[in-house]
């Protein structure tokens, strides 16, 4: 240490306010401690050269250093007037170090309450640069004005507990005692360039980011919840911000929601199911999340989805477990139950099962790839209204449905112009249902296939009212069946009306991996004609005849495969008391169905000339082999008594495609 004073005047007029004299002092200091307010942390190790000039003094500080290790540079310390009542020093100064020493300097200094706060969830890699400037009054400290700016040259920061980095970070921020601020900093977010501004103020504080996000980001940032599969599905790029509030204490459970991210979804084409799907790049399909960081024991999220859905969910624990949910679909408004954990209510436009199922079969779990157990959301309850349902390889209009599991064992109310009924689900492997309809009027066309395991079907049994099939009118219908280790088996199937009653058993097998179905069906009607209009053949030529027809068929293929170009097995046509009338080209038709190609080509000529007025018979009995769609008679007609004409037999053989 070394010093220097001078001393010159009148001492009677010290310190020489009005330049009757000079006061000067200089004092340099090596190795030295400047404590210049109990609520800074001191410097230490200052080389510094401290100046008084009458009233004034001046302290600068060529180097030094703080407790927590912050390197002080080309700092000046200014004391205006030392006798002044309503003194105060001001300081103006420059610092570097690492970004963590930063933070530690900040937890030890008046800005702890309100700069501390705001990052207290961060944590810093890196180095900085400050420029500082203080007016630290003596007589209140505690309304010390403060100015500075840091500047970050490439730093890491990461936002504790949820697991955001930003690598690269770029940029300045300019502080005063009360606020913190940042424009336009730049950073890597995930391998990717986002923009970062900060705005924090004595009531609120918060930082908003703006990025691309395109199919790797989404599914690389959703890999760890099991659905990264589901991007697979996303093609193109687009915008997205986010807003993180930071004027609560960031871990105040009461805190309520303190991030929001949105994106318009312009640039993005969702290859998915309606109403997921998004098919135009340049449609905007607003989604917004919202959720709280806080460190809790549950916590909600809420997502909206253009008009398609809102959901509110509630996330538990650690692994974010889903705990509870509310589900708004369109729309339209709905109230859920209050008991429901999980709720989903609301009405969509259109709604393709069989799509949705070839949907998850492909991208696999969407929530979690240990998703909650069934019991650990109960009670469900659902109230849906779907303009256009497909299911069933079939379109339902207007379709309600109300669900819930509140007494442990599920219950359906369905109710639209297609469908009505109750349909009850006491296990797994039990499903009873009710219907006092069930139309089966306009077939779904372009659905996709699902392949379905039989010895996985449940036991099934259902009663109905009214059973219509495409233009077919079955009337009543009860079924029956359930599944074997190798396959399902159809019990019974019985549908009952005026005019026609039907009874079907049967299996439908997988073995390795290859559908097999093989059914009996015997259909009895109380006259022919009425049977074959039943199924849109023409009968003008018939009338009278109590008949039945039995089908032994197998086919490769599910029950739903059902064509006849595949159809093999036997057929037993029996017509009892009929009579032919008047024969035009339609009724070849009705042969076509019976596959006598000889019978066929002569009932589509003028039959005047062999039977005049028409014929009348006691019994018509006939058998068919089935092959391949190939109906093949091998067999005699059997006898027939005729009302005009005598008895006969009548040989034959033939073969006719179905």
């Amino acid at each position: 240490t070394s010093a220097r004073a001078i001393l010159r005047g009148p001492l009677d007029q010290f310190p020489f306010d009005r330049d009757q004299g000079r006061f000067s002092v200089g004092l340099r200091v090596s190795d030295g401690v400047l404590e210049y307010s109990s609520r800074w942390p001191r410097i230490e190790a200052l080389a510094t050269e401290i100046r008084f000039e009458g009233r004034e003094m001046t302290l600068h500080a060529a180097r030094g250093r703080t407790l927590e290790g912050i390197e002080i540079l080309d700092t000046t310390a200014r004391i205006a007037d030392l006798g002044a009542t309503q003194n105060h020093v001001q300081i103006h100064g420059h610092a570097r170090g690492s970004a963590t020493k930063a933070r530690d300097f900040i937890q030890h200094s008046p800005l702890k309450e309100t700069v501390g706060q705001r990052i207290e969830p961060l944590t810093a890699d890196g180095n900085f640069a400050l420029e500082l400037g203080l007016k630290i009054p003596f007589a209140d400290v505690k309304k010390t004005r403060i100015e500075g700016t840091v500047i970050l040259p490439a730093n890491t920061v990461t936002v504790k507990g949820i697991g955001l980095k930003f690598t690269q970070l770029r940029g300045s921020l300019v502080f005063t005692e009360e606020t913190l601020t940042g424009k336009g900093l730049e950073a890597q977010l995930f391998n990717r360039p986002v923009r970062i501004d900060i705005e924090s103020t004595k009531d609120d504080a918060w930082v908003r980011l703006k990025g691309k996000a395109d199919r790797a980001f989404l599914a690389e940032r959703l890999a760890a919840r099991g659905v990264s599969r589901l991007f697979e599905r996303v093609k193109g790029e687009t915008d997205w911000q986010a807003k993180l509030d930071l004027t609560r204490p960031w871990n105040d459970p009461a805190g309520g929601e303190n991030l929001e991210i949105r994106s318009s979804l312009i640039g993005l084409q969702i290859d998915a199911p309606a109403p997921l799907g998004k098919t135009y790049l340049g449609e905007p399909r607003p989604f917004i999340l919202k959720t709280s960081l806080a460190h809790a024991p549950a916590r909600w999220v809420t997502l909206e989805y253009g008009e398609i859905f809102k959901a509110k969910l509630m996330l538990a624990g650690q692994s974010s477990s889903l705990r509870q949910a509310s589900i708004q679909l369109g729309r339209r408004t709905m109230r859920p139950a209050n008991s429901a954990r999980l709720w989903i209510g609301g009405r969509l436009e259109e709604f393709s099962l069989s799509q949705w199922t070839d949907f998850l079969d492909t991208v696999g779990p969407l929530l979690s790839s240990n998703p909650p157990a069934p019991h650990k959301l109960s009670p469900i309850g659902m109230d849906i209204v779907v303009s256009r349902l497909e299911g069933f390889g079939n379109w339902f209009n207007d379709i309600r449905l109300i669900a819930d599991n509140a007494l442990g064992t599920w219950r359906f109310k369905i109710d639209g112009k297609d469908a009505a009924g109750m349909i009850h689900v006491p296990s797994a492997n039990y499903v009873k249902a009710k219907l006092t309809r069930l139309i089966l009027a306009h077939p779904a066309t372009n659905t996709p296939t699902i392949a379905i395991e039989p010895a996985r079907f449940p036991v099934v049994s259902v009663d109905c009212d009214r059973f219509v099939l495409k233009s077919f009118d079955l009337g009543k219908m009860a079924l029956s069946m359930r599944s074997y280790p190798s396959g399902l088996r159809l019990e019974s199937l019985m549908l009952t009306s005026p005019a026609i009653h039907i009874k079907a058993q049967g299996d439908w097998q997988s073995a390795g991996g290859i559908p097999m179905s093989r059914f009996g069906i015997l259909a009895q009607g109380p006259d022919l004609r009425g049977l074959l209009r039943r199924f849109n053949y023409s009968a003008t030529a018939l009338e009278g005849g109590p008949t039945q027809i039995e089908i032994q068929a197998r086919w490769p293929g599910t029950p739903a495969d059902f064509t006849l170009s595949k159809l093999n097995g036997r057929l037993k046509l029996t017509v009892n008391r009929g009579q032919l009338l008047n024969v035009d080209n339609r009724i070849g038709r009705i042969f076509g169905l019976l596959s006598i190609k000889g019978l066929r080509r002569r009932l589509s000529l003028d039959f005047n000339d062999l039977f005049k007025q028409g014929f009348s018979f006691d019994k018509l009995e006939e058998s068919f082999a089935i092959e391949k769609g190939y109906a093949y008679y091998q067999q005699p007609i059997h006898d027939r008594t005729f009302s005009a004409h005598p008895y006969q037999r009548t040989n034959g053989t033939g073969e006719s495609r179905l």
